[in-house]
């Protein structure tokens, strides 16, 4: 019994000195990386700006969100892996060009934008009319079949 013992006490410290050096340790965080861009059917100003995944062809997990500035900036911090993402823009107010009349948008009314994110790189994402346009032209796609990327 004692010899048992013995042995399967060795087997123990023999299989540990051969183990990792990072076992029980957690895995590497994610690098931070920045989307930041501009709002802009007139520069969209104080628009809530947020940034989901698109892995699938439609809205996945929040990412991160912040507000436009005055000029229609924005900017946000994520850490995530890299992926495809979607850029929502709601609510805020612009001046209309031609008129200089000010409009202000609902919050039920949204400009989108897609792009590549790679994890940890800054990604730079002007969101507008027409990129709006080629998110609802690629979710068509998607949804006949054709491949996210």
């Amino acid at each position: 019994m004692i010899i048992r013992t013995v042995c399967l006490l060795m087997l123990a410290m023999l299989l540990l000195a051969c183990a990792p050096d990072d076992i029980g340790t957690l895995p590497p965080e994610r690098p931070f990386g920045t989307i930041s861009g501009q709002a802009v059917a007139g520069p969209i100003a104080n628009a809530q700006v947020t940034v989901y995944g698109f892995g699938n062809g439609t809205q996945g997990t929040r990412l991160g969100s912040a507000q436009t500035d005055d000029n229609g900036a924005y900017s946000i911090d994520i850490q995530a892996p890299s992926q495809i993402v979607l850029v929502e823009i709601r609510g805020g107010s612009y001046v209309e060009e031609a008129s200089g009349t000010p409009v202000a948008l609902a919050d039920e009314q949204v400009l989108r934008a897609i792009g590549r994110y790679r994890s940890g790189q800054p990604l730079t994402l002007m969101v507008t009319p027409l990129t709006h346009m080629a998110v609802a032209l690629a979710e068509y796609n998607i949804g006949n079949g054709m491949a996210v990327a």
